[in-house]
């Protein structure tokens, strides 16, 4: 939360996972010209709603753990990265944005996609393998090539409309798509970059 009349400042960080020879960490996609315009935007944004308007839930990780799985069907992240909320009380729907984001890699260099999706269900729990009553996968997203030289940086987003007084819960699921171990979390041990999921709600009547 922030608070009123004060001055915040913002700034776009970034790191390399591991040494690299100066020139081979860039930023920015698109070819340089003549074949293409030039290089894609970098952008850092911040939007703010009245917190009387806004309501929020969330998990994060400790960013002390390096999370790891080699299964090659959906299963929880980990159990620190589900959550369950209660929509307030009232008249009107909520309009939603779910987000999920983690910094995602591969043992393999043959096979190095590793994907990410959230899981959501009207209940108070979910089960490990996204199977439970009610539970679906309402995104998902490819990470594409990386390894563990080079994370790719994941974000995954839904916007379900939620129903006032009702219980959720949500989750981050994840699935190797051949057989090798992906892991999320980059940086070095104990101090890996957060995964995070996120829930923020915004009543349906204040729309404009």
């Amino acid at each position: 939360a922030m608070t009123a009349g004060t001055t915040y400042s913002l700034e776009l960080m970034w790191r390399a996972a591991t040494a690299m020879a100066p020139g081979a960490f860039l930023e920015g996609g698109d070819p340089v010209p003549p074949y293409g315009p030039g290089f894609s935007p970098s952008t850092l944004n911040a939007l703010l709603t009245p917190t009387s308007d806004n309501y929020i839930a969330s998990a994060v990780s400790s960013g002390t753990t390096l999370f790891s799985t080699a299964s090659t069907t959906w299963q929880l992240m980990d159990s620190s990265l589900e959550t369950s909320f209660t929509t307030p009380a009232g008249s009107s729907n909520f309009n939603t944005l779910l987000s999920a984001s983690a910094d995602l890699f591969s043992s393999s260099s043959a096979f190095t996609n590793a994907d990410m999706g959230i899981c959501f269900a009207a209940a108070n729990s979910i089960n490990s393998t996204c199977t439970s009553t009610g539970a679906s996968i309402i995104a998902a997203e490819t990470s594409g090539s990386a390894t563990g030289a080079m994370p790719i940086a994941a974000l995954v987003e839904a916007t379900p409309t939620l129903t006032p007084s009702t219980t959720y819960t949500m989750g981050i699921v994840w699935q190797a798509e051949a057989a090798h171990t992906i892991y999320a979390g980059a940086g070095p041990s104990g101090a890996y970059s957060l995964t995070s999921l996120l829930a923020q709600m915004t009543p349906a009547a204040d729309a404009e």
